[in-house]
């Protein structure tokens, strides 16, 4: 209390200074600044009615590491003060790139506009959008805040590894043949036509349309069969923090890399988090975010038996297509379990981190060897075994690289 009357006692103290010393000198420019703090003080004040505000923040879809710009929009309905400030209240991943604080002149009526520029240096979901204004009097002896408190929530989606060509074997059961990306087309007719992405094939550009329209379009041809895919996940790798956060980047960044890649090659795809809901399998532009959604919020604190979610969800594991499994380790008894709910129509890949995470392609190796535990040798021992089944195991290790493993 008395810290934020602090300048009002200090003028008190000089003005009644000024009486003992019978200074008028003091008294007079004592009670000049203690009636000037008084008044603007009450001025001052960022009422409801006196400010309109707004915010955008762009684009809708944010990737980690990415940049995101957030544009506040004002509109003052008083010409006092001449001087705002507002401080954007960001989230601690939020890296500034720019300015740090926006000050500019107040105008009643005038609308303002100004662009602030941050880079999401960690995916997950956060509050953003909320900043405080603060207003200076001529004198810069007063200031007043007001917070401004919007909660807009973003959601920050992981990393993105370009796939161009997966090493995870598909069997479509309509055919009972195995594919390796592509969904079956039949092309004896056309479906349609897009605009190119770039990931096409050059034998698909139709040149007439293309030339008609002005842009590279695309063949569309309708699908005989699409292919389905569940990613499992069983999200829980370790008690400790650390290594339960190395294991979520690189699991979420293996699940969004993946998601994108099956959107683009129009498969049906869903996300199966152990302990939560499943979302089933499906495509297009909303099912990829709301699988990027999910991704986003995959932590998981406590372990979850895997042959107990086995047990449990058997009949439906028995039904499905194609099963992408991430965990950070499987014991023999948890793959016994698994061979024995599969059907002869499921195929299944496993992708295993037991050191928690791999090198990303832009990473350079460590300058050491791991050793390998008993578990890690009897699963590479059986794996070659296994293949026949339909069983695929991947083993990523700490100082191995993902773009060993897939093509990017």
């Amino acid at each position: 209390m008395i810290k934020k009357y602090r300048r009002e006692i200090l003028f008190i103290i000089l003005i009644l200074i000024g009486f003992l010393i019978h200074s008028y000198i003091i008294i007079s420019i004592s009670l000049f600044f203690l009636l000037y703090i008084v008044i603007l003080s009450n001025i001052l004040k960022i009422k409801d009615d006196y400010l309109e505000y707004k915010i955008k923040i762009s684009p809708e879809i944010i990737i980690e590491g990415e940049n995101l710009k957030i544009s506040y929009f004002f509109k003052f309905n008083y010409n006092f003060p001449p001087l705002c400030e507002v401080i954007p209240d960001l989230p601690i991943y939020f890296v500034p790139l720019d300015k740090k604080n926006i000050i500019f002149e107040v105008k009643k009526g005038i609308n303002y506009e100004h662009t602030y520029i941050v880079r999401a240096k960690k995916f997950g979901k956060y509050k953003i959008g909320n900043f405080k204004i603060k207003t200076i009097d001529p004198l810069g002896l007063i200031q007043k805040e007001k917070y401004i408190n919007l909660d807009i929530e973003v959601n920050v989606f992981p990393k993105i590894i370009r796939i161009e060509k997966s090493i995870i074997k598909l069997k479509e059961p309509s055919f009972g043949l195995k594919v390796k990306e592509k969904i079956f087309e039949d092309f004896t007719s056309i479906n349609g036509f897009t605009e190119y992405s770039g990931n096409e094939e050059l034998k698909r550009i139709d040149w007439k349309i293309s030339a008609h329209l002005g842009k590279l379009m695309v063949k569309e041809y309708p699908p005989t069969a699409i292919t389905s895919i569940t990613m499992l996940v069983d999200p829980f790798a370790s008690k400790n923090p650390r290594n339960q956060e190395i294991f979520i980047e690189h699991i979420s960044t293996l699940l969004s890399s993946f998601s994108y890649y099956f959107e683009l090659n129009k498969f049906n795809y869903g996300l199966w988090i152990i302990g939560r809901n499943k979302i089933k399998e499906d495509n297009g532009k909303s099912h990829l975010l709301k699988i990027f959604s999910e991704i986003t919020n995959i932590n998981q604190e406590e372990e979850i038996d895997f042959n107990e979610f086995l047990q449990n969800n058997k009949k439906e594991m028995k039904d499905l297509n194609n099963i992408l499994l991430l965990k950070q380790k499987l014991s023999p008894d948890e793959l016994l379990n698994l061979i024995k709910i599969k059907s002869y129509n499921t195929n299944y890949t496993i992708f295993l981190l037991p050191d928690y995470g791999f090198l990303f392609p832009w990473e350079k190796p460590h300058p050491y060897i791991l050793s390998e535990t008993e578990e890690i040798e009897y699963l590479r021992n059986i794996k070659n075994n296994l293949k026949k089944y339909g069983i695929s195991i991947i083993i990523l290790r700490g100082n191995e690289s993902i773009k060993n493993f897939i093509f990017v």
